[in-house]
Order: C-alpha cells, then structure tokens, then sequence
C-alpha cells in the first residue's frame, strides 16, 4: 500500500531515502498504463494499490517532497481517469493514494500541497457510482481541510467549487432536495467548469462534464416528479389505479409520460436509449438519469430551453452522434457524424476530435467501403499535430502511444486520395514526434529515396520522395492479417503459436526464416522499383514492418546497387543522430548456461571484442559473469557497452524482455528507470530487439529501445534466436569494420552491419575458420555440424545466421 511505501519519509532531507521515493513513484508511474491495461475485474484494480512497493529504482537527482505529491496526484488521477474504466474499485484505489500521500504532507508541513490532495480525493469518492454514508462523511472533512487553504479566484478555488457542488448533489441522492436547489449546484459547476476548461486534461474534462450533465437530468426529472406531483392533485381521479406516484420507474413513468407530454414540455415522447456503448463516455454507461438527458437533448423540442448548459449540450450531441453511427452503419449515418463532428458549436478537445474522426474513417472504409472527403482528413491531420503541440513534455509519450498508430492509419486516407505529398509529411510528423514535434527537413535529392513503409488492415502503402517527387504505391496483397501470419509464421493448425517464439524445432525455424526470402520478395521488388535509379534507400519502417529486416532483404537480393539505411522510430526527446565521441567500453560476459543452454563462444566473443577495442585506444572493462548491478554501472559510466548472453523477447508484454544476467534477469521495465549515457550498446544476443506484443502501441518496446542512451546514440540488436557462434563471427567483423572508421555515429554503425551481414552471408568456411583462430590468439574448436563441410562452402549463408541484427537510433 502506498502508506507503507510512504512510511518513514517524513522525517527526511531533499536527499537519500526521500530521492529513493521519488524513483521508486516514477516506476510506478511507468508501470501503470500497462498494469491497468491488462486488469479486468474489481480485484485486478485492488490490487493497483500494492506494485507502489514492487519499483525499486532510485531517481538520481534531488527532489522537493512538493515533487512526490504531485507525482502521487497524478498516478492516482491515472488511475480513476484511465480511459474505458468505470469501476468504483478503481476510485477507491485513487483516494487510498490520496489519503495517504494528505497525510503524509500534513506530517511534513506542506499544507498546501496537502489541501489539493484532499480535493482531489474528495472528488475521487464522489465519483463513485455507489457512495456510503461514510464516504460523504470523509468527502467533508477534506473539503472543509481544502477549503481553507484556497487562495480566492485562483484555479484550486474553482476546482474546490466544483468538487464541493458535486458533494452538495451526492447528498441529495440521499436527502432529496428541490429542483431550484439543484439549479444553483449546476450553475455553480457549469461556472467552475467554464474556468477549469484548457487547465484539466483531457480525460478528467470529460468526467467532470458527466458528472454535470448528471446534476443536470437529475434536474430535468426532479421537474418531471414536481409536475408528476401536480398532475397527481389536478387529475387524481384519473390516475386513481396507479400506486407509489411518487417512485414511478421504467415503463410506468414512460406510460406516464407518453400519455401526457405536453405536461413535460415534449411534443412527443421519444424512445429512450438503453446505454451508450462508446468507451468515451462509460462514466455515464449505468447513469440512467444522464442517459435520459442524451436522449432528450438529441430528439425533443425542448432542446436549448430546458436547464441544461452548454456544455451538457456538446456532450450530448457528440455521444448520439456516435450512438446513432454505432446502432446504424449505414452511409447516412456515417455522413451524419462526421458532419456533426464537424459542427462548430461542438467544443472537442483535439485529441478527442483526432481519435472520434480517425475511428470513424475506421468504420466507414472496412464497413461500407467508403472514403473521407480530403478535407475531412485533413482537419483530423491538424487534429493530430495540435495535440503534439498542446502536449505536456510529462504527457507527450503517453500520447504518442496512443495516437501515434493511427496517425500511420491517417496516411493511408491520404494515399487513397491521391495527396502523397500529404501522407509523407504526415508520416514525417508521426516518426519524428517524439524529437522535436516538427517536420525535419526533408532530403532533396534525386540520389536519394526517402521511403515509408506502413500498412492497415486492407493493405501495405509504400510513400516515396525523390528529390522534389512525391509517389506512392498500395500493395493490396499485403493486408494486415496476411502479415501477422507471414512475419509471425502462424501455425494454421495453432494459430496462438508462433514458431519464432517457440523455436525448439530448428527445421522448421529455418523454414520460417527462410520464407522471408520468398514471401516479401514483392515487396523488396516494390521498394527497389520506387527507388529507380537512386543510390540510397532510407527506409521508415511503421507497423508490423518495423519487425521485419527489410534493408537485409533489400541488400541481399541486389547487392552492392543501394546504399540501404533503416530510419528508427523517434523513441525519446533526445538529440538527434550526430556521431559521438567514444572513449570508454565495458564488456559484459554473461556466458552461463540457462537451462542447459551454454554460450561456448560467449567468452571467446567478449576477449576478441575487447581486444579490438584496446587496440583502437579505448578503456576497456571486461567482465565476467555480469551482475545486473555491474550492467547498470556499466550503462551509466561507459561510452560504449557490448553484451554477449542470453536474452528473450517476452511473448505478451515487452517491458517483460530481458537481459540474463548471473544474478537474475535485468527486464526492460528496471532499464527503463535506470540512467543510461551509453552512446553505443551492441546486444550478441538471442530476440533483443523482437516484439511479439499484439498491441500497436507496444511495437517500439524492446530491450534494443531501452538501452539508446538518456542523450542520444544508436543499440544493435537481434529480431529472433542466433547461433553464438554465428554471432561471434558477426560481431568480430563489426568492430573490425567500426573501428576502421573515422567517425562511430549512426550511419557508420549502420554501415557495418550490412558490410558484416554481408560478409557472413557469402564468407566461405576457412574465412570463418581463420578468422575465429586468429582473433582468439588460439584453437578454438567450430561446433561438429560445421567441422565436416567442405572449406569452401558458406555455413552462414542462411537468412537466420546474417539476417537478425539491426539498429536502432534516438
């Protein structure tokens, strides 16, 4: 629980165990999209509120407690505003949070920071669906502790206002109160609300307009039950047969209202809906009085005249927009609610405008085959790059996560339209956004052909410029379905079992590996017949795309033609790929066996590696049987780290990957927390760089991602399981070749991986077998299955031995 794991900190400095604290909330903070994200019952969300003492990373500068209570309020803000969540579990996890992080800044002294937190826990439990007598009891007393610590006209005396107008409508549930009375709380929120807009997120907005639009139906039927209560005394006698007037529900109050409308202000009774269904607005999916307000405000006359604000109205049209779209896929339908999107009295947050028209193009293509007008898309374009800029550097990456996919998605509208000078720029934005937030200045030139390579459902879109030229080609054969089969090799008769995750028939692992060659030969040819007669291919790969070696395959079927360079996705807000000055390396052996499994070339890699490097002048550390505490050393303190062990891709969740290490596993999650400065990190390892996650927003979390220094610089990493002795060949002729260089940036490293690819692909075997013995300085003996063939024979020759390793740059 967060109280123990705040226990004993109040009594310290900026420094020590108060720094400690701060790392570990922001292992907390990292972890929990993830964690929620896979949660599905009530108990699921209980148990969120004990992982606060799982992070045990330390934050390596000081921090003001301020800083730890803000960072609290927003894990507990993540947790109750998380999108598609409306669990009271998960509420009161948030106010657990809360409570004792007011607390503890009580304990401490920092009254202010704890008077936002109690407000913020107040409207925690509040948003409860089922609140309790002693919930409304605890919502006072922090309400009362809030309020005094509100400066006047300042934003926390407004969201106190709000909170403290909900609790006000709270009470009534349990003590009803007048129509007249409830106006005034509606008022007061509506007013609140009117300050608080641009200053809540996007999520917390959203509920808090729900909320409103509660107060506001509760309004509507306390109307509907006083008139009710009038009727009763004016036409008794006619109603004489119906019992309990008072607690009319369900199909009695609609009899009720259908036979007397005109009472309710309606010219006509309309269906009432039974849900709304879309994930936006689940925190008023079991709300049947802010059901009911949807649906009046949508049909009825009495629309604009009743007492609902404009916010309510906003609401509602969007969510029956929506509603109507999903009950009726039709073109009509479609073209009623990118029109009512459209509508400029409809006030949207940009990220939700973004994500409502792109999930709406979703449904018009693969449902009825139909296509957005240009400037519909091009409105959610701007969408899309309005919320990058209105992002908070603390908010950008959750975004990014969420967005960045379907803005791919977007450019495949522009392509089907023709504008693929649009879609290049789009995809420009799309890769780059997590570096500076605006285009890089495209490459003029005819020599060289700027491609991106991304795919949706129904097809592969390639997009080019050359020079001033913008093309583009749609490869209707490579849906996206066909290429979860065919980069996954699906087995047909398991389709839940991926031969590259469960590699222990190596037949039939080659099998796999080597239909690459086959299977994506179209698109290597499409990729070679774009870039005509250029001499470099740069190569952004979106999608399931970014698994696949393409720049290999590219390289292998016309060798020597291209100049082939893989453009990594922008993974951090670091700078951009200059080259580096290098001066120390360590190089971290972790040669144990796992589970049998003994890395006999391990040793012999990490001696010739570190030779090489000593003899390019370097400092070099060698260490034997790595810790995960001396990898961590190493990332921190060394320009360049080489590792040579095991690793795995874990199946579902990626921040599960891991380096092993002799005293356990080191996972992306720990590295991720931990401070890097390493300008290079090369991985002779098995699926380092492999995403098996199903989940777009997972394809760029691998440990080759994590390990890209905190200040820029580029990993080398293995898309699948290599043979240890085929990747200490490999990484003898990679440093032999880097090292030879002038300068070790991006574009060198990714030069010597494809003249080392290269290399092992066509070297025969006394090339091999001379090159092992002389850079080990001794005999060391090849594996039996290669001690028979022929000298001149290529033992490395297939795609699985040459083809894995790639780079990834910041």
């Amino acid at each position: 629980m967060v109280a123990r794991f705040l226990e004993g900190r109040s009594t310290e400095s900026a420094g020590g165990r108060l720094r400690q604290a701060l790392g570990d909330v922001a292992g907390m903070v990292t972890d929990l999209e993830r964690r929620i994200g896979a949660a599905q019952t009530a108990n699921d969300y209980e148990d969120l509120s004990q992982f606060a003492g799982m992070a045990s990373a330390a934050a390596e500068r000081a921090a003001l407690p301020s800083d730890m209570a803000s960072i609290l309020n927003l894990l507990s803000t993540a947790v109750r505003a998380y999108p598609g969540l409306n669990n009271d579990a998960s509420r009161r996890v948030s106010s657990n949070i809360l409570g004792a992080t007011r607390d503890w800044c009580i304990e401490i002294g920092y009254l202010t920071e704890a008077s936002i937190t109690a407000r913020n826990r107040a409207t925690a439990l509040l948003e409860q669906r089922r609140i309790n007598s002693r919930d409304l009891d605890e919502v006072a007393r922090d309400l009362r502790f809030s309020g005094r610590y509100a400066k006047a006209g300042s934003l926390d005396e407004k969201y106190h206002l709000f909170a403290q107008s909900l609790y006000k409508f709270r009470q009534h549930e349990k003590n009803p109160i007048t129509s007249a009375a409830l106006s005034k709380i509606s008022g007061d929120m509506s007013q609140a609300l009117n300050s608080l807009r641009g200053h809540l997120s996007g999520d917390i907005y959203r509920g808090a307009v729900a909320q409103l639009a509660a107060v506001e139906a509760e309004i509507f039927d306390t109307i509907v039950r006083e008139r009710e209560a009038s009727l009763v005394r004016k036409h008794g006698a006619d109603l004489k047969d119906v019992q309990k007037l008072t607690h009319l529900e369900g199909a009695e109050l609609a009899d009720f209202v259908r036979s007397n409308p005109q009472a309710l202000g309606l010219i006509d009774r309309p269906d009432w809906l039974p849900a709304i269904p879309d994930w936006t607005y689940a925190c008023i999916r079991r709300n049947k009085p802010a059901r009911k307000i949807l649906d009046l405000l949508d049909e009825s006359s009495n629309a604009g005249n009743g007492p609902f604000s404009a916010f309510t109205e906003d609401f509602a049209r969007k969510a029956n927009a929506e509603l109507r779209w999903r009950h009726q896929t039709d073109p009509n339908s479609y073209r009623g609610l990118i029109a009512a999107l459209g509508d400029p009295e409809i006030t949207l947050y940009p990220d939700d405008y973004f994500l409502s028209l792109t999930r709406t193009f979703a449904r018009g293509r693969f449902f009825l085959d139909l296509l957005p007008g240009l400037d519909d898309v091009r409105r959610a374009r701007d969408a899309y790059v309005r919320v990058i800029e209105e992002s908070t550097p603390s908010d950008l990456a959750r975004v990014v996560r969420i967005q960045e996919n379907r803005a791919r998605f977007l450019s495949c509208f522009f392509v089907r339209l023709g504008c693929y000078q649009e879609a290049f720029h789009l995809l420009e934005t799309s890769r780059h956004v997590l570096a500076d937030r605006t285009n890089e200045t495209a490459i003029a030139s005819d020599n060289i052909a700027s491609i991106h390579v991304t795919h949706d459902p129904d097809a592969t879109y390639l997009v080019a410029k050359i020079g001033d030229s913008y093309l583009a080609s749609i490869m209707e054969d490579f849906r996206g379905p066909a290429l979860v089969r065919k980069w996954l090799a699906l087995d047909p008769g398991n389709s839940g079992t991926a031969i590259l995750a469960n590699s222990g028939d190596v037949r039939a692992y080659n099998r796999s590996l080597g239909a690459l060659d086959s299977e994506f030969a179209p698109l290597v040819a499409e990729v070679v017949n774009l870039a005509g007669k250029c001499d470099e291919i740069r190569l952004a790969l979106g999608g399931l795309h970014a698994r696949l070696p393409l720049a290999s395959l590219v390289e292998r079927t016309h060798p020597r033609h291209f100049n082939v360079i893989t453009l990594g996705q922008r993974v951090g807000q670091r700078t951009s790929g200059e080259p580096r000055s290098i001066e120390s390396a360590t190089v971290l052996c972790a040669a144990h066996s796992v589970r049998g499994e003994e890395l006999r070339y391990a040793h012999a890699e990490c001696k010739v590696v570190s030779r090489l490097l000593r003899g390019a002048g370097y400092r070099v550390s060698l260490v034997e049987n790595a810790t995960i505490s001396e990898a961590a050393s190493a990332l921190d303190l060394s320009d360049l780290v080489h590792y040579s062990g095991h690793s795995y891709s874990a199946p579902d969740d990626p921040y599960h990957s891991a380096l092993v290490l002799a005293d356990g596993n080191l996972d992306v999650a720990q590295i991720e927390l931990m401070r890097h400065s390493a300008k290079l990190v090369t991985l002779s390892s098995c699926e380092s760089g492999l995403v098996q996650s199903p989940l777009a927003e997972d394809e760029f979390i691998s440990l080759g991602t994590a390990l890209i220094g905190d200040h820029g610089g580029a990993s080398v990493s293995s898309q699948w399981r290599v043979y240890d002795v085929a990747s200490f060949a490999f990484f003898t002729k990679f440093y032999k070749s880097l090292l030879g260089r002038k300068e070790l940036g991006p574009e060198e490293v990714y030069r010597s991986i494809a003249e080392s690819q290269e290399w092992l692909a066509s070297a025969p075997l006394m090339d091999v077998r001379q090159t092992v013995s002389m850079d080990t300085g001794d005999s060391l003996e090849l594996p039996v299955w290669m001690q028979s063939l022929p000298d001149e024979s290529q033992p490395f020759s297939h795609i699985r031995n040459w083809g894995a390793y790639f780079m990834t740059m910041s």
